[in-house]
């Protein structure tokens, strides 16, 4: 059999491992904080991203505003087009006043309580 120690307090030196662990551990974190971008902090990257979505969504609802009060194509060789949303309403509206339509039963309206009787 091996005549080395296996128990810390049999050891010549018992706080070794833990020395290591420390001088790992300060290495760590020193390469960590070495390697950081400086000026970065949580703060600005929120900021950064935050500013990227506002960008995108001011973006999206520009093309959205766009497609919504132009003529376009949607496929052209099916001759499916596109219309600006106010003509659609006009043209949806002339034709459900030209048509005589029947009046639609008036709805009704349910209370409800709390007392059951």
């Amino acid at each position: 059999m091996s005549d080395k120690a296996h128990s810390l307090s049999e050891r010549s030196h018992p706080y070794l491992p833990g020395l290591w662990l420390a001088a790992g551990f300060l290495g760590l974190a020193s390469l960590a904080f070495l390697l950081r971008p400086a000026g970065v902090t949580p703060d600005t990257i929120l900021e950064k991203a935050a500013m990227e979505r506002w960008d995108r969504l001011q973006k999206l609802k520009t093309e959205q505003e766009k497609e919504a009060t132009s003529y376009g194509w949607i496929d052209k060789e099916k001759g499916i087009a596109r219309i600006p949303v106010d003509k659609a309403m006009e043209i949806v509206t002339a034709r459900l006043r030209s048509e005589n339509l029947p009046p639609t039963p008036s709805t009704s309206t349910i209370y409800i309580t709390s007392d059951p009787t």
